[in-house]
């Protein structure tokens, strides 16, 4: 059974001390809303030893309300991606790939199972889900993707029609930023943008032209909201319109970073899609004309 915190994933964001992994809170004024999020976003990752974390983050402050430290997973982790709130798809140096199901996330991370669901074969370097259905991965410069038909998949029976995009995929980060939308960074510090609509058939966007060499993990919920680890601090971004495919509206917050250091995962990833983009309200009408008296009634 999950704890009620899980189940209340629309409940009001609680300010919580975080005293787990040498991290810092920063406060910083209620900013407007960058996103329509389920609540805070989520983000999942592994220690070098491979245990288990979560932080909750504040979407429209940027402010890390938690991190929690769970129990080792058992193997040597590689990739991982997050389906969703309770459930983490995680693959061993070995080429396994894992199921990790999360029993609670409230005052501490204890983990439900961790389950092989698939003995061989998984060598993905990054891996990425959607929220949408679909789990992207990436190995040897070839993007790859399945189709994701339950919640907590058990084998090649919900994990299923694996088709090679294309070649030509040589990042230093991946993440899902929408319904087959991805975003990535590459060693050369571009910002990419992915719309995937088929093998072989793709569009990409240089979002920004360089300062993201120094980016060694990128995760999204979503909704134009980025996180990126740079030497060590979590630092986050806001796409005003994640949707057109440039890069001179991301809003970046270096002064204002989730941690400026702290973050030691060695691998993070967010659960996708549990954020929506939220489009600029149009401006107001024009105030209709003033209605005027005619010469005759002025004379």
């Amino acid at each position: 059974m999950f704890s009620s915190s899980l189940k209340r994933r629309f409940a009001a964001t609680l300010a919580v001390s975080a005293t787990t992994l040498g991290m810092v809170t920063f406060t910083s004024a209620p900013a407007q809303a960058a996103a329509i999020c389920g609540g805070n976003v989520s983000i999942y990752g592994t220690l070098p030893d491979g245990r288990l974390t979560y932080t909750a983050i504040a979407p429209n402050t940027g402010d890390r309300v938690k991190t929690l430290i769970g129990a080792n997973l058992g193997f040597t982790p590689k990739a991982m991606a997050t389906l969703n709130f309770n459930t983490v798809l995680v693959t061993s140096t070995a080429g396994e790939l894992y199921r990790v199901d999360i029993q609670t996330n409230d005052s501490a991370l204890a983990l439900a199972g961790v389950t092989k669901i698939w003995d061989s074969g998984w060598t993905f370097d990054k891996l990425t889900y959607d929220g949408a259905g679909h789990l992207y991965g990436t190995v040897a410069g070839q993007l790859h993707r399945y189709n994701v038909s339950q919640a907590k998949p058990s084998g090649p029976a919900h994990i299923a029609k694996h088709a090679v995009i294309d070649t030509g995929f040589v990042l230093k980060t991946l993440a899902a930023a929408g319904d087959d939308v991805l975003i990535a960074s590459t060693a050369d510090g571009r910002l990419l943008s992915y719309q995937i609509n088929g093998v072989g058939d793709w569009e990409s966007s240089e979002l920004k032209s360089s300062g993201w060499s120094a980016v060694d993990n990128l995760v999204s919920p979503g909704g134009g909201l980025y996180y990126g680890r740079t030497n060590g601090g979590m630092y986050w971004y806001h796409d005003a319109d994640p949707t057109d495919g440039k890069g001179d509206d991301i809003a970046y917050h270096p002064a204002d970073p989730v941690d400026a250091s702290g973050w030691t995962q060695s691998l993070l990833s967010a659960f996708a899609n549990d954020c929506t983009y939220q489009p600029p309200a149009p401006p107001p009408p024009p105030p209709p004309p003033r209605a005027g008296r005619s010469p005759a009634a002025r004379s």
